[in-house]
Formats: C-alpha cells, structure tokens, sequence
C-alpha cells in the first residue's frame, strides 16, 4: 500500500483560516516530516493540538505521521478524531477517510477500509485515490471483478497509472484471463512500472 506522505504538502500550505500561530506549528511538523523526523512532527502537533483542540487539520496531519512511523492503529484514532471535531471541513475530511481506508488495509481490515473509501466515492465518485485504494482492497478479498471495476474507473481518470495497470493485471490474471493480465502488465511496463516486465517473464512467456 502506498504511503501517504506525499499528501502532507497539501495539507499543510492549504489555507484552513487559523492565525498564523497554529501555521507556525503545521510549518515547523512539515519540516521535520521532510527530515522523516516523524515522532518530532507529532510533538508538534501534539502542542498544536493542546491549544486548538478542534483543529481537523492538526489531527489529521498527526494522523499521516504516525502512519508513517507504522502506528496503524493510532493513525486510526486520529483519522477518526479529526471526522469527529470538524466533519465539514471538507479536505481533512477526505484526507481522513482516505487515510483511515489506507491504515485499516495495513491492519488487513479489508472490509473496514472499503467501509471508508465507500465514504469518499459516494460524494466524489471521481477520486482516483479511493477508486484505486478500494480496488486493492477488494482485489485482497478476493472480488476480482469489482476490483477490476474499480481499477477501469482509476484508468479512466489517470490513463498513465502503472500502479493502476498492473493491479488489474492481477485481477484478470485471478479471473483466468491470461491475455488481458499480460496486456495490463506489458501497458504497465509501458508507463514506467518495471516489475511488470518480471509478471510477464514469469505469467506470460509460457
């Protein structure tokens, strides 16, 4: 499963409408969070969150951290918190949902984590990020053909998505279609993914 590290930018140059004391904190958690200081960004969010208890964002951004320092179940609670004290706040809300989809899936709470990008595809139907994360998950359930239902909506909003190519591969590949799996993983090959030359050596050239 992919990290969610890369969402920390968007978090916090987004303009949520706090005083510029709280920015000082999201600035300093983001500094550290580029030195993959991840237990000095939670001390400091951790700070931000004593004096702005109600701040989405400031749980949401601890969230990420933790994540990335594997605490699965206390990003959980975090994602959690941040629905809880602010459920319009409508970037935290996604991040949240989508951050909480994505630790449940580490945690192997499969159904959990499609309980939680089913949140996001509901009111936006078009996010690739919980249409290609709810593929996976469901491709671990073994539900092939929803994941690949999934994964053709992922393709169709971001047609250059190796990731997305080479997890249909495997889906199709489950489903006994040989011959589109090694299509997907040679597109995926294509699109920079080089493992998928690897599938095709092992699935394809027999």
């Amino acid at each position: 499963m992919r990290k969610l590290y890369s969402f920390l930018v968007f978090l916090v140059i987004a303009n949520v409408g706090y005083s510029q004391t709280i920015e000082n904190y999201y600035k300093e958690a983001s500094a550290r969070s580029e030195l993959k200081d991840y237990m000095g960004a939670i001390a400091i969010l951790t700070k931000a969150i004593e004096l702005y208890p109600m701040s989405a964002r400031a749980y949401t951004t601890r969230g990420i951290m933790k994540f990335e320092l594997e605490d699965y179940r206390g990003a959980i609670q975090d994602f959690n918190k941040a629905v809880e004290v602010d459920p319009t706040n409508k970037d935290s809300f996604l991040m949240s949902q989508l951050g909480l989809g994505n630790a449940k899936s580490q945690l192997k709470d499969y159904h959990g984590a499609i309980q939680a990008f089913n949140v996001i595809i509901e009111s936006y139907p078009q996010d690739y990020s919980a249409l290609s994360s709810r593929g996976s998950a469901k491709l671990e359930l073994e539900d092939y053909r929803g994941a690949i239902q999934d994964f053709n909506n992922a393709i169709e909003l971001k047609p250059k998505s190796s990731w997305a190519y080479s997890k249909r591969a495997h889906a199709k590949y489950y489903l006994n279609d040989k011959e589109g799996a090694c299509l997907d993983w040679s597109k995926a090959g294509e699109l920079g993914d080089s493992t998928a030359y690897d599938m095709i050596k092992k699935f394809c050239n027999n």
